[in-house]
């Protein structure tokens, strides 16, 4: 590295040449409150032979907080600018002078006003412009899982007025969307960016709360359901939160009331709160992206039903549970509670069309008297004329090495490749027929297909051309009631594959 800061507070780089860094130009590893200003780095060039590798990156910031890098020009052999958290990766340890051992957040990061361009050579290759890398989960291929995922969000992240020229201009370097640190408060506006690769091919993440001018990120980065709803280990990640608001858990001493600790000790573990008070409203909420008949297969329905369940509990004063248009912050349903007691309560509506900001899943207490409402296992729940499981639903349990990928023909917007022998996939599910909802192509293998323990039969994605939204295996009719599918990545393939992947879409359950 050209330059190395670790544990480092308080710190400004400016009008520095960085020349032929063999891997990192600039780390910035476990940092706070640092400006990079007017910086040149120049990894490799288009035009000449790379004065570094192709593994040569511009600005890496791990772990850090309040950071901005400003008017910066970035020629790099692989990613340009990037944001990640990391906990226990591999690669540091005690040998290690940027060891991630001690996991800490990224937010408050701002990249502005940079020129960045990722070698033309590698760009078709990999990398990105600007990237996130959320490695403090369980399913990063450099890392471990951090014991609060609070501890390596990437959050508060604003990409702004930059040139990003490389095979991704945007890119999330995330393992699986079920197991990624998380992401939430991302913003992206009034970039130019220069595609090396097609809009839409690009591993992704996924993000809460996030805002974009390039819709393709939009659609592909969005969760289509609430993420950690019943607030357990990761407390309020994910979240976002105004006034008085967050997650406690069901023995916090730090709330005076007593009715409140009565409430909580009835909970299990972490529960949402608000506190209303008079001068200002106080909200607990999440921005996502319902799925819409355009993330569906060619299943021929015109709208997708959504229902968001919770359990919300006050003192008494009036508080509101609420989907809201991100748009225009109009109502879509909302049920307003005042019971002193745990309350079952269900918020549901149809989406006949992606929704142009997606809608905000909100507890608010308005400005007023004094109060209270905690809320706690909030599901969602999605259906056509069936219902399904994709790829990013927290039921999807992965072994095995997997990555996610992005294509407009998904459920969800996105599909599950497993990239090896024993990469397999469990997905419990309740209903009388299952069917597996995958893509054929010419490097596709096969994978054994377990019903409830028991093998049923074989899947195989191989065909000569590409076909998305296939249904790859049905189980047939099966007894009413709980169930599980396990898809088993054998290493086998028909003789005229070129690979053995296999591939999870979704898991279809018809009525």
């Amino acid at each position: 590295a050209a330059i190395g800061f670790y544990r480092v507070d308080r710190f400004e780089v400016r009008d520095v040449s960085m020349l032929g860094a063999s891997s990192f130009s600039l780390g910035l590893y476990t940092t706070r409150h640092g400006l990079v200003e007017g910086t040149r780095i120049i990894a490799s060039t288009e035009d000449a032979n790379p004065v570094g590798g192709h593994n040569t990156d511009g600005i890496s910031i791990q772990n850090s907080q309040h950071i901005r890098a400003t008017g910066n020009v970035v020629r790099s052999g692989d990613d340009g600018i990037y944001v990640w958290a990391s906990y226990q990766d591999e690669r540091g340890g005690e040998t290690s002078w940027w060891s991630s051992d001690e996991p800490r957040p990224s937010y408050d990061i701002e990249i502005d006003h940079n020129d960045i361009v990722v070698d033309r050579r590698n760009a078709r290759l990999c990398c990105s412009a600007v990237a996130l890398i959320a490695w403090g989960g369980g399913g990063a291929p450099t890392g471990g899982n951090a014991p609060d995922q609070r501890q390596v969000q990437i959050s508060d992240v604003s990409v702004h007025d930059n040139h990003l020229e490389a095979g991704y201009p945007f890119r999330c370097w995330c393992a699986s969307p079920t197991d990624q640190s998380p992401l939430a408060r991302v913003t992206l506006e009034d970039n130019e960016y220069v595609w090396g690769f097609a809009p839409g091919g690009n591993l992704r993440g996924q993000i809460t709360d996030f805002t974009t001018d390039a819709d393709e990120w939009y659609g592909y980065m969005s969760p289509r359901v609430v993420k950690n709803g019943d607030f357990e280990a990761t407390a309020d990640a994910w979240w976002t939160t105004t006034g008085r608001a967050g997650a406690t858990r069901a023995d916090d001493p730090a709330f005076d009331s007593a009715e409140l600790r009565e409430r909580l000790a009835e909970a299990d573990g972490w529960v949402g709160y608000v506190l209303a008070r008079p001068e200002q409203p106080s909200t607990l909420h999440q921005a996502i992206l319902p799925t819409s008949p355009q993330d569906l297969p060619p299943v021929g329905v015109d709208s997708v039903h959504h229902e968001i369940s919770a359990d919300v509990v006050t003192n008494g004063t009036p508080a509101r549970f609420v989907a809201r248009s991100r748009c225009d912050g109009s109502v879509i349903d909302e049920q307003v509670v005042d019971a002193r007691h745990w309350s079952h309560v269900t918020l549901a509506f149809d989406v006949t069309s992606r929704a142009c900001g997606g809608i905000r899943v909100a507890l608010e207490a308005e400005p007023g008297q004094p109060g209270w409402a905690l809320v706690d296992d909030i599901a969602h729940q999605s259906s056509y004329d069936g219902s399904w499981i994709d790829s990013a639903d927290p039921r999807v349990q992965l072994t095995g090495r997997w990555s996610t990928y992005a294509g407009s023909s998904d459920v969800g917007g996105n599909h599950l490749v497993g990239l090896a022998a024993g990469a397999d996939l469990r997905v419990p599910f309740t209903g009388t027929r299952g069917q597996l909802l995958a893509t054929r192509d010419v490097n596709l293998g096969k994978a054994d297909i377990y019903l409830d323990g028991v093998l049923h039969g074989t899947a195989d994605f191989y065909a000569p051309t590409r076909s998305d939204g296939v249904v790859v295996y049905d189980t047939g009719a099966l007894p009413p009631g709980d169930h599980v599918l396990e898809l088993k990545t054998t290493g086998t393939k028909n003789p005229a594959s070129t690979n053995i992947y296999t591939v999870f879409d979704a898991l279809l359950l018809p009525d």
